[in-house]
């Protein structure tokens, strides 16, 4: 059951819908995708708060499954139609699986930190001097 909130099966089949049915270019694929994810990140970071209940962020990750659902087949898709061979399909899978895991996820730990450190200060200051 939980694996159904997150929705990947929906990004998948929006896949295979834009990519083999329509034959549409992968671009606006991962536009969507990275906008989902974005929509993931606002969400979760705006209801940063002591008193926040779980079910709030279930949109949150509905919006993050249908994200990388959508992202991860998009990738391997254009990534299999530019390679001529099956060696060089893997070393781009492996670059892109390194810019991925560690320097997005480094990026993103830095950037998160930042912005937590800033509001979540501001929210202790203005709550305990009330």
């Amino acid at each position: 059951m939980r694996f159904l909130k997150s929705k990947p099966p929906l990004g998948i089949a929006l896949d295979l819908y834009w990519l083999k049915v329509h034959k549409w270019k992968v671009w606006k694929l991962i536009g969507i995708a990275f906008l989902s994810i974005f929509a993931f990140a606002l969400l979760m970071y705006s209801f940063v708060s002591m008193d926040v209940n779980i079910e709030q962020y279930l949109l949150a990750i509905m919006f993050r499954g249908f994200g990388y659902g959508v992202l991860a087949p998009t990738l391997m898709w254009a990534l299999d139609e530019s390679v001529p061979s099956l060696e060089q399909f893997f070393m781009g899978l492996f670059l892109f699986n390194i810019v991925h895991m560690y320097l997005g996820g480094a990026m993103g730990y830095g950037f998160y930190t930042t912005i937590f450190s800033h509001f979540l200060n501001e929210f202790n200051f203005s709550f305990y001097n009330k």
